[in-house]
């Protein structure tokens, strides 16, 4: 009888136990979706930063590109400029007129003053 008893006590331990396992397995599995998830929503935050740093440079890079670009068509302009300033002096000088100089090339130095302060202004925001 006592073997009965033994082998009784010896199912019920181990339905126990079982029962215990299982409960431990779903915990256990209950704390990995658990560290899953949070792993899950900081990658999510890691490429939303990433994501917003790049927009950001991409911005930057695209607005530096632009006042490049406005910058070699004012330094284009003035060039043409003062070739137009050079040839009237040269004329000036062929024909002896060169005490006109002063009157002749006033609208000529205004414009070559404006474009002056625009390639400074211009290069102050690339700074």
């Amino acid at each position: 009888m006592t073997t009965k008893k033994n082998t009784k006590k010896s199912k019920e331990v181990a339905k126990e136990v079982e029962g215990k396992g299982i409960e431990t397995l779903k915990a256990g599995t209950d704390k990995s979706g658990e560290a899953l998830k949070k792993g899950a929503e900081k990658l999510g935050e890691f490429v939303k930063v990433g994501t917003d740093k790049v927009g950001k440079f991409t911005s930057h890079a695209t607005e530096l590109a632009k006042l490049k670009i406005e910058d070699h068509r004012l330094n284009s302009e003035l060039n043409k400029q003062f070739q137009a300033v050079g040839q009237k002096l040269w004329r000036l000088y062929r024909t002896q007129k060169l005490n006109d100089v002063e009157a002749s090339f006033s609208k000529d130095f205004k414009k070559l003053a404006k474009i002056e302060d625009k390639l400074e202004k211009n290069r102050k925001l690339q700074k």
